[in-house]
């Protein structure tokens, strides 16, 4: 898994985003651990398992997953995940690339910590272990969007690992 660089990663740390879980990135895990030696983990953001957990304990997971990874490092965010991404990465010394899927750099706010209005959402789904996502099956199912959706594609959201 060269780029044009000659970069070869070591460690690869994915970060799912904000209705996501670590399962989402499993077929990218497998598909890096076929193609290259890299270690690859995928962080399991507090913020979807521990009540008054936010962005700053979501960047410490993160901050955990990339220390002990091997050097050189990349690390992708999807989404929010790239919010946890941007701050954990910052002054880790094997940190080569940082991916950004999905969002821009954030610019750090004081209130960014509280994500508690994510328990009151009516289409919230929690795990045995206390994480959460959106419910997939809630948006295929609405009206307007699942009408917009192809039959295939609809059919591979509904098989979706998550």
């Amino acid at each position: 898994m060269e780029n044009d660089r000659g970069l070869v990663p070591q460690g690869v740390v994915l970060v799912h985003g904000m209705w996501g879980v670590p399962e989402d990135w499993a077929w990218v895990q497998r598909a890096l651990r076929e193609r290259s030696k890299a270690q690859v983990k995928a962080a399991d953001l507090p913020s979807h398992r521990v009540p008054g957990a936010g962005l700053l304990e979501d960047a410490e997971e993160v901050r955990a997953a990339i220390a002990a990874s091997p050097a050189p490092t990349v690390v992708v965010g999807w989404s929010y995940g790239c919010d946890a991404v941007g701050i954990a990465a910052h002054g880790m010394g094997n940190v080569a690339r940082l991916v950004y899927v999905s969002s821009p750099p954030l610019r750090l706010q004081p209130d960014d910590r509280d994500a508690s209005w994510v328990d009151s959402m009516e289409h919230m789904l929690y795990d045995d272990q206390g994480r959460h996502a959106l419910d997939g099956d809630w948006w295929l199912s609405e009206d307007d969007a699942g009408k917009r959706l192809p039959d295939d594609v609809r059919a591979f959201l509904k098989n979706h690992p998550r």
